[in-house]
């Protein structure tokens, strides 16, 4: 039977295990001429089907683990980025508000424009990313951009 068995299910390509197990002492034979067969492999067929069944279910596993910590993370990207809308919307409104006002100069925009900047790189990376040093190259670089757009524009204008 066992060889018939493995026959069967060679092209499967698969190692297949048949073990020879007795469940229970049976006792066969007459009154006079009884054999008793012990019960026998039933501790060898749990600790196989336990290792059979550990390398089935581990990549299952795994795989459920990952799709997991991809949907955390989406929901934690997805919040993130409306949290920076949120935020930056409100700078950017702010700043837009001045803007219309008779005596707002584009020179006193830049701080405004700083803290966006600030605003968006501590919500990206989750941290009081930007140091004093980084924030006064921030406005450094954007009152330089605010001076060329003014001469820029003036040129325009002559």
């Amino acid at each position: 039977m066992t060889k018939f068995i493995k026959d069967e299910f060679r092209n499967l390509d698969r190692e297949i295990i048949i073990m020879p197990v007795i469940a229970k002492d049976k006792i066969m034979g007459n009154k006079n001429n009884q054999i008793i067969m012990e019960k026998d492999g039933i501790e060898d067929l749990i600790k196989i089907s336990f290792e059979k069944s550990q390398k089935a279910i581990y990549p299952a596993i795994l795989k459920s683990i990952k799709e997991k910590i991809i949907h955390t993370f989406n929901i934690h990207i997805e919040h993130n980025k409306k949290k920076l809308k949120e935020n930056l919307k409100k700078v950017v409104e702010k700043t837009l508000n001045e803007i219309n006002e008779e005596d707002f100069k584009i020179e006193d925009g830049i701080s405004n424009l700083s803290l966006i900047v600030e605003i968006t790189l501590n919500i990206v990376f989750e941290t009081q990313l930007i140091s004093k040093k980084s924030k006064k190259y921030i406005r450094e670089y954007l009152d330089n951009l605010c001076k060329w757009c003014i001469g820029a524009l003036n040129n325009i204008i002559l």
